[in-house]
């Protein structure tokens, strides 16, 4: 599954931003740091200067697992 771009804000201070030619942009707590991404056979990993975040897809819904925290994403 190709994706074309995904949104996604919680509470205003966390959102992804995914653009068709790989580039992403993530935004938490005021700060944003830009990256890349690749498309897997079970979703996206995604990478920056500094981590590399595997993002699952199920059913057209996305979630990752970071610090042990859970986020769920719906694609708009």
């Amino acid at each position: 599954m190709i994706i074309h771009e995904i949104i996604h804000e919680v509470k205003d201070e966390f959102s992804i931003g995914l653009k068709e030619d790989g580039v992403c942009e993530v935004h938490l707590d005021g700060e944003s740091e830009s990256g890349m991404r690749e498309e897997s056979e079970n979703g996206m990993t995604i990478r920056d200067s500094t981590d590399t975040l595997t993002v699952n897809e199920r059913d057209g819904n996305f979630s990752i697992e970071y610090e042990g925290a859970g986020f769920q994403f719906e694609k708009e």
